[in-house]
């Protein structure tokens, strides 16, 4: 009997059964082309070696081949950045993971991704939807908004397939991809006190704490073990005059560790970062491959999020779903991987 390999393919069912990749491919699909026997062996191979196909994969690579295109041209979605510039999206960790893991994903299941910036130059949202009429997208997924607390925009939603990324609410509201934020707070303040901090606060952004439908806060007073001083261990930053009022509450309340949601969005205030830094410190996204300052926290799996907008986006295509959805989907993503860095050193028990 074979071995079961982790990720078995039709190339190990071709070997096995002395037929060409092609050949396998079309005796799982039951093709007329191929005898019954063939079609008998081939699926009893692919039973032993425990070969199941996706049906996601099948049904677009379906209607792939009997589409009057190529698979180049078989059908673009659009990527459309809500707030961006090309030269925020370069400097941006998150942002520039997340569209090439979209479009590496779009592509492997033969999908053209155009993008489209409602921040250039004399593009309006009328002129942006019959772009994509004219071109035939119906599929489109909108990038995160970090400035709006709520998104409104004047489309004919009826033509289209939506998928949102990110927590900001929408109206209407679609179906979307995020991270699980209030599962990232609460394994972090599990963490913090895990390394042995008994004091820990939380310092957070006014505008992300709305946008994320306050799960940050949610989470950090519900794992807090001292219910009557969490609420007083919560800063909220809202402008740039905080400085002052930030300095007054430390000296106050005397934590022994400091939690960011994101040491990115702290970086825009640099005097409530320099105090911030000098107390032990972990963060809820320390961005993945950029992490030099070695903060301890979450490194958020960004390639993550690109590839499940994909993958919902497809299976509403598939199914021809158009419109604002009546239930709308929430994928929510795990965190990514815990890294202890120096900016959070473990004390002595």
């Amino acid at each position: 009997m074979p071995t079961i390999s982790k990720n078995p393919s039709l190339k190990q069912i071709a070997i096995e059964c002395n037929l060409s990749v092609a050949a396998v491919s079309m005796a799982l699909r039951g093709h007329q082309r191929v005898s019954k026997t063939t079609i008998k062996t081939v699926k009893a191979a692919a039973k032993r070696i425990g070969y199941r196909t996706n049906p996601l994969i099948r049904s677009v690579m379906s209607l792939v081949r009997f589409s009057q295109f190529s698979k180049k041209n078989w059908i673009t979605i659009a990527f459309i950045w809500l707030e961006d510039t090309p030269e925020s999206v370069a400097e941006s960790n998150f942002l520039t993971k997340l569209i090439q893991s979209l479009i590496q994903r779009a592509n492997s299941l033969g999908l053209n991704v155009e993008q489209f910036y409602l921040n250039n130059d004399g593009m309006t949202v009328q002129r942006l939807q019959k772009i994509l009429i004219a071109r035939g997208i119906s599929g489109i997924i909108f990038s995160p908004s970090r400035q709006s607390s709520v998104v409104k925009l004047p489309f004919n939603w009826v033509k289209f397939t939506t998928v949102i990324i990110g927590h900001t609410p929408w109206e209407p509201e679609f179906n979307r991809v995020g991270h699980y934020q209030y599962s990232g707070m609460r394994r972090t303040l599990q963490n913090v006190f895990k390394a042995g901090y008994k004091k820990p606060a939380l310092i957070i952004f006014e505008n992300s704490n709305e946008q994320t439908l306050k799960s940050h806060e949610s989470a950090f007073l519900a794992h807090y073990p001292d219910s009557k001083n969490g609420l007083k261990s919560i800063f909220h930053i809202a402008g740039d005059s905080d400085q002052l009022r930030f300095k007054k509450w430390l000296k106050v309340l005397k934590p022994d560790s400091l939690i960011s949601t994101s040491i990115s969005t702290l970086n825009t205030h640099s005097e409530c970062l320099k105090l911030f830094l000098t107390y032990p410190h972990a963060c809820l996204d320390v961005f993945s491959g950029m992490n030099l300052a070695g903060i301890t926290g979450i490194i958020q799996d960004f390639n993550a999020v690109g590839v499940n907008a994909v993958d919902l986006m497809i299976t509403q295509l598939l199914h021809n779903d158009l419109g604002v959805p009546v239930r709308p989907k929430v994928v929510m993503l795990a965190e990514g991987e815990w890294y202890y860095g120096k900016s959070l050193p473990k004390l002595n028990h």
